[in-house]
């Protein structure tokens, strides 16, 4: 009863399909079945092929995103070849590239209508597969597109009006360049002037050693400066920023004498300017990570006498280092909320 009730199957769908065909019928590609020689001898070719159409019907694969299916006719093609005894490979292809393959044992012995039936349903799962990831590629590009969009807005608002920016990092700096070195935090905050001009008020807390004095010597430096800038678009997402720094300095000596010629004296205070050559790297429209060289020289040299009663002027070239991050809280896109909904079921 089954058998026969298979066997007539695909009767009644090709009198059925007419009147129950489904509106997008004709965007659904067209299904070309071929069998080899071994294939053949196992299966009825006409039923095998009919099955396959009626179960591709139920398996809407969306159309590959590099194609545009309204001027191009869609084809997919299903190989069925007999690699053993007994075993058939079914395979899936469009456009010339396989999209799966699976392996189905059938019975010389057993109805050859069962035999078409497996074939058509790992045909079916085949297609499912290949819907699968189709939608997945389409998913993919979506998110691709929204990034894209989302850069291309941050940019847009980057190159309109003025807006704060903010900056961390950590600094170094060897000065004379063997008289005392510097290291610690810095934070800025700034006007963005347009795509590329800025300008930053900002403080250093810097602490490091005096290697030019006997003893242990040791100094802290505390910062507050003044750099304009400008940005070099070097490439996507690569930028150089050239800019001068001007600092007045509070400085604090330990393990010395005098400061200044003043005995018991710790504190005095000194002044730099530095040229700063940074390459930015944009981590995201909101962040941007810059590091590069500063090279100037102190402006106003701290004559310090050591516990061995040696008096030494402090100052000269200012090298230095900074690594940094920016922050562009204007340029980032507005928060989204992205709602998602069910992938379409697979039929």
């Amino acid at each position: 009863m089954t058998t026969a009730l298979l066997a007539i199957l695909p009767t009644l769908h090709s009198v059925a399909a007419p009147g129950l065909a489904r509106a997008d019928t004709a965007e659904r590609p067209r299904v070309v079945v071929e069998f080899d020689s071994r294939a053949d001898k196992l299966l009825k070719a006409r039923l095998t092929r009919r099955l396959i159409a009626m179960e591709l019907d139920e398996v809407d694969v969306p159309a590959r995103p590099d194609l545009d299916s309204r001027t191009s006719e869609r084809s997919l093609f299903v190989r069925v070849l007999g690699i053993e005894e007994g075993t058939l490979l079914v395979e899936i292809w469009e456009q010339g590239e396989l999209y799966g393959q699976r392996e189905v044992t059938v019975d010389a012995a057993a109805s050859q209508t069962l035999s078409a039936r497996r074939i058509a349903m790992a045909t079916a799962e085949l297609a499912r597969r290949m819907r699968r990831k189709r939608l997945a590629e389409e998913a993919r590009r979506a998110r691709e597109a929204e990034r894209r969009a989302a850069e291309a807005a941050a940019a847009s608002r980057r190159a309109e009006g003025v807006r704060l920016v903010m900056r961390s990092g950590v600094t170094g700096a060897a000065v004379g360049p063997s008289d005392f070195w510097l290291a610690g935090p810095e934070l800025d905050a700034g006007l963005q002037l347009g795509p590329s001009a800025k300008i930053q008020l900002g403080m250093a807390w810097l602490f490091g050693g005096v290697p030019a004095l006997a003893g242990a010597a040791r100094t802290r430096w505390f910062e507050v400066s003044l750099t304009p800038s400008y940005g070099f678009q070097l490439d996507q997402g690569l930028e150089l920023d050239v800019g001068a720094t001007a600092a007045a300095a509070a400085m604090h000596l330990t393990g010395v004498a005098a400061v200044d010629d003043i005995e018991g004296q710790l504190d005095t205070w000194s002044a730099r300017a530095a040229a700063r050559f940074e390459l930015g790297v944009e981590l995201s429209p909101l962040a941007r990570l810059q590091l590069g060289p500063q090279v100037g020289a102190v402006l106003r040299r701290v004559v310090v006498e050591d516990e061995d009663g040696r008096r030494r002027r402090l100052g000269g070239p200012w090298l230095g280092f900074a690594l940094s991050l920016t922050l562009d809280p204007a340029s980032a896109p507005a928060a989204r909320s992205v709602s998602r909904s069910e992938s379409p079921a697979n039929h």
